[in-house]
């Protein structure tokens, strides 16, 4: 018995405000119907996470050529992926396994619309929608089960705005749910009743495209086009923020007033100049800009210059602020490693993996945990933490401390103390300090 539509009762809950003629318990689980709701989940998942992106600071670079922003149905996938990859997300209530089996389900869906793109005749079609049919049955049933909150059209009439063609798209879209909520423009707007998605940003414009009747509309917003600006930022997408720069007001005052010398730190730490990058970003005041792949930045300048101490506080801050970012677990999982810390290396490291998967993670977990059963077997040395026998050491080693009785005294005196049994030896290079 074939499935029916009317089943996902949270989905058509959820989608109600985007597409309120789709009419879940009336759709019959057909091909028709599965291709045209995969559409809807991709362009509308893929919004929400980029909106997540803005609001959340989930930032993420994409790989040369690619765009956060086109109708192409794989480029969405492909964007959605990328960001379940290397993020969690509260839009949907997912475990890490589940969030791997999304990954999974969606690359399978991605091959499925390719090569449905590949027959021309229905009946090779249909055998195609046959064959994959279970992963998309999985995906509507895994989308039903963990999508949460709602998406609302905000009560605010300052919210209301005139767009190109005269008519108004009234009171910007929120979604919502238990822990957060957050504006979902410029990634979709409200028009007319209807929910259009940004498919992409041309010459003319920003270009909002109606799913249900094809129909696309070009929009210029002063304030939609800094909120995309914002978001081009924290995404490092310099490229496009070039582009948007002449349709900016007051482009160049504030934060983004800067972002050519964010730019020109990124190019210079390609170019392996840490110390210039460095520079550049300590005279931009990368920290008042509150977005995470610029903290990033520093932080790689300030490891590549071995300036480890300096880099550890930051990746401390950056983890205050910025807690899911696997890669700063990862990083000063890195920096204790380094210090012969073993068991917070391998706190920040399971941390880290808890996030995002990764293979080098996955290696160096492995490592960590081979050194410390290692260390375990061995036996105990010591028996009692208030003593030790050095006597053995410095017999093995022959060496001999002469003509400093008096400083070899004081450090008897402080170590036997009982309190502040801390020791600083100084004195310049060559004078015995380590002997």
């Amino acid at each position: 018995m074939d499935t029916h539509f009317g089943q996902y009762v949270r989905m058509g809950k959820f989608f109600a405000i985007y597409f309120p003629d789709f009419k879940f318990e009336k759709r019959d689980f057909n091909k028709e119907n599965a291709d045209l709701l995969l559409l809807y989940i991709i362009y509308t998942l893929d919004g929400l996470l980029l909106a997540e992106n803005l609001a959340q600071k989930k930032n993420f670079q994409l790989a040369a050529g690619k765009s956060f922003f086109s109708n192409d149905i794989f480029q969405k996938l492909e964007n959605v992926i990328a960001f379940l990859q290397i993020f969690s997300t509260q839009v949907l209530g997912l475990s890490k396994t589940e969030r791997q089996t999304l990954v999974f389900i969606l690359e399978n869906i991605s091959d499925y619309m390719k090569n449905e793109k590949l027959q021309s005749d229905d009946k090779s079609k249909k055998n195609l929608f046959s064959d994959y049919k279970f992963w998309i049955e999985n995906l509507f049933k895994l989308f039903d089960k963990k999508i949460s909150g709602a998406v609302m059209a905000s009560q605010n009439p300052a919210n209301k705005k005139h767009v190109a063609d005269g008519s108004f798209f009234a009171n910007e879209l929120i979604y919502a749910n238990a822990t957060l909520n957050f504006s979902l423009a410029p990634f979709f707007i409200l028009n007319d009743g209807q929910v259009l998605f940004l498919i992409r940003i041309d010459a003319s414009g920003m270009i909002y495209g109606n799913l249900v009747s094809g129909g696309e509309m070009v929009l210029n917003d002063d304030d939609l086009y800094q909120k995309i600006s914002e978001f081009y930022l924290a995404n490092f997408c310099f490229a496009d923020l070039e582009f948007l720069q002449p349709r900016l007001k007051n482009a160049e005052n504030g934060s983004h007033g800067k972002w050519r010398a964010i730019e020109a730190a990124y190019r210079q730490q390609q170019l392996k100049l840490f110390a210039e990058s460095l520079l550049l970003l300590e005279e931009a005041g990368f920290e008042d800009f509150n977005k995470p792949l610029i903290y990033l930045l520093q932080i790689k300048n300030l490891a590549n210059l071995n300036r480890n101490l300096e880099m550890k506080r930051l990746l401390q801050k950056f983890l205050l602020f910025y807690p899911f970012y696997a890669e700063g677990h990862e990083m000063i999982g890195d920096v204790y490693w380094q210090e012969e810390n073993v068991e917070l290396a391998l706190s920040f490291y399971e941390k880290a993996l808890l996030i995002a998967q990764s293979k080098s993670l996955g290696e160096k977990i492995k490592k960590i945990r081979e050194t410390v059963d290692k260390g375990k077997s061995k036996p105990e040395v010591q028996k009692n933490d208030a003593f030790f026998d050095i006597t053995e050491t410095v017999i093995q080693k022959e060496e001999r401390i002469i003509g400093r009785s008096k400083e070899l005294r004081q450090m008897i005196e402080i170590l036997i103390s009982n309190s502040k049994r801390n020791l600083l030896l100084i004195g310049e290079r060559g004078v015995g300090k380590s002997a």
